[in-house]
């Protein structure tokens, strides 16, 4: 997947095997496959807003966040959404309720905070009582 720039990936066992993946790309190799399959456009507004490997996440932003939200940006009205993006939305969202349910939550939980402390009570108050 292609954030900004290019990237050209490759197979590790042939690497005469390769594709060019551009900002907002992503590419996919089948189990088995010989190849690549063509490399398909993503939605990075929607990825930026919904990976936990970013900020949604929990992580800082990107050193380059600013230019990728300007390709982002710029991809808007371009993607046309792909045959199977509804049933992978589907399929994405009840494997987030079955993690969830299992027990599995891939969230984080928010760190706990200690109880406030309570102040001893002063002995000399007793003995002014």
């Amino acid at each position: 997947m292609g954030l900004q720039g290019k990237v050209l990936v490759s197979f590790t066992a042939n690497p005469k095997i390769r594709q060019l993946l551009r900002a907002g790309q992503i590419g996919r190799v089948r189990a088995g496959a010989t190849g690549f399959d063509p490399a398909f456009s993503i939605d990075l507004k929607r990825l930026i807003g919904t990976s936990r490997l970013l900020e949604s996440g929990g992580f800082d932003p990107l050193p380059d966040m600013a230019l990728i939200l300007r390709i982002a940006q710029s991809q808007q009205g371009k993607i046309t959404g792909l045959p199977d993006s509804v049933v992978r939305d589907v399929q994405a969202a009840q494997t987030a309720r079955t993690t969830i349910q299992a027990g599995h939550n891939p969230v984080p939980k928010p760190p706990m905070t200690p109880p406030p402390r309570r102040s001893r009570p002063d002995p000399d108050d007793k003995a002014r009582t």
